[in-house]
């Protein structure tokens, strides 16, 4: 975020978001590594995918990181789990969370869709003036 606020041509934010969905399988078969395994594994691909230096990748997620990621991560997910975001990815419609989410653009159009066919729409009305008999 702090590199898209200092120059939104440099931003990564979408392609970091797609490489990590591309890639969560691979994340989480992971189950035997530790954090300090996990970073300089995931940094070395996240670098290399990117073209990011992996040491400036690495620093993220150490004590000195002067953009308090870590922090700012737990910030995140508190604020989600104050508004009933207790899982990933996790959907709401008129206030309600969702079982499952639609994986394609139109299956969240016909989900929406239904949603709003079902409300009540009155008809329209035609109102008379007073002038008109």
């Amino acid at each position: 975020m702090d590199l898209c606020e200092t120059d939104s041509t440099q931003c990564l934010m979408d392609d970091y978001r797609n490489y990590c969905y591309a890639n969560y399988s691979s994340v989480l078969s992971q189950t035997n590594m530790s954090l300090d395994d996990f970073v300089p594994w995931w940094t070395a691909q996240v670098a290399e995918a990117l073209n990011l230096d992996q040491a400036t990748l690495e620093s993220l997620y150490g004590d000195d990181d002067v953009y308090n990621t870590n922090q700012s991560v737990r910030d995140f997910w508190k604020f989600g789990t104050s508004n009933g975001v207790f899982g990933t990815p996790t959907g709401f419609a008129n206030g309600v969370q969702l079982d499952s989410l639609p994986s394609t653009v139109d299956d969240w159009m016909d989900m929406l869709n239904s949603i709003y066919n079902s409300q009540y729409h009155p008809a329209a009305t035609t109102r008379l003036s007073p002038i008109q008999n």
